[in-house]
Order: C-alpha cells, then structure tokens, then sequence
C-alpha cells in the first residue's frame, strides 16, 4: 500500500472523486449494452435535456457550500415550467419569462431563507414542505391535466447551435464557469464557505 502511495499517478487518482469513476462506469455500461446510444445526435439531445437539472444542481452546490440543502428547487421548476407552458401569459416576450422564474424563485427564496436562518426551522423539512406544496399547486392549477405547448421562441432557443454546439448546453457550460469562479477566486466564495463554518 505505502508503494502505490508513492506513486504520483496513484495519488493523483485517489484525489479524483469517486463520483467520476462511477459515471465512467455508467457510461462504460451504457456503450456495452446499447452502443448506438453514444452517437453524437442523442447524445446532443441527452445533454440538451439535463441543462435545467445541470443548472439546478449549480444552485444547490452554493447551498450545499453554506452546509445545508434546497429539495424545492424542482416545485420551482415545475410551477415556472406551468406558468411558461399553461397560456396564462399569451403573447409574452422571452424577458418576461426570465423576470418571472427569476422573481418567482426569488420569492420562494426568500421564504426559504427565513424560515431556515430566522425561524431556525429545519432545511429538509421547510424545503420537503415547499416543494410539495408547489406540486401541490400546479397540480390544482392544471386540474391534473398536463400543460400546453411551450412558446415558439423557447422551441427555437432550444434547437440553436453556436459553433455546432448547442446553445443551452453553452450557457449552461459558462454559467458553471461562473459559479466556479466566484466560489474559487471572488470573495463571494470566500463569505459563502464562512458562512458554512
């Protein structure tokens, strides 16, 4: 042990974190038991769909710097996903939806945020409860029918490419880039990993 130790290549292995081997596995597997699966096209459709879980995920990595955790964030997907999809705003422009997701996970934020660091309320348990109550609304607000068509625009912006690269997994790309950066070098990232202390 203390001879693989000593190695350079093994330690930097064992700095890698387990989740990358365990994707590789994954992937492994998926390339033996259906092969055609790996061709450039699904694969591009495959990436295109996770962005909003991707950018979800960057998200919760800023709570979970803070030691905490945020189960709402897919009732704040699912309720903005209603209010794009559903018709209640006919005719509105690509800047409205973001002002609204923005404003609406703001909000829900916001409640968050109190009744965790105010209230001293339990993190699982406020975000638990929020994130059913908001499957809670959308579903009495859809009467349990599933929702309309997206808008046009957002059918085009999701099927744009910027240097044969889709431009949803671009943004997403750039936006990791960002969060990295102001967790690792901005004092931002400095302030929110003392908080978590």
């Amino acid at each position: 042990m203390a001879a693989v130790l000593a190695n350079p290549i093994a330690r930097r292995l064992l700095r890698i974190p387990p989740s990358y081997f365990v994707f590789l596995v994954l992937l492994a597997t998926l390339w033996i038991a259906r092969p055609n699966m790996l061709n450039l096209n699904i694969m591009g459709i495959f990436v295109r769909q996770i962005v909003p879980l991707g950018i979800l995920v960057l998200g919760q990595l800023v709570v979970m710097r803070v030691k905490s955790i945020d189960l709402s964030g897919g009732g704040i997907i699912l309720l903005i996903n209603y209010f794009i999809s559903s018709g209640t705003f006919p005719g509105a422009s690509m800047p409205f939806f973001v002002v609204l997701a923005l404003a609406t996970g703001l909000v829900i934020g916001l409640f968050n945020g109190f009744m965790i660091g105010n209230r001293r309320v339990s993190a699982v348990i406020v975000t638990l409860a929020v994130s059913i109550i908001l499957v809670g609304l959308v579903q009495f607000l859809s009467s349990g029918n599933p929702p309309g068509d997206v808008p046009k625009l957002f059918n085009d912006l999701y099927n744009t490419k910027f240097l044969s690269v889709p431009t949803p997994v671009l943004f997403w790309v750039l936006l990791t880039a960002l969060v990295w950066l102001l967790l690792s070098r901005a004092v931002f990232g400095r302030y929110v990993a003392s908080v978590g202390e």
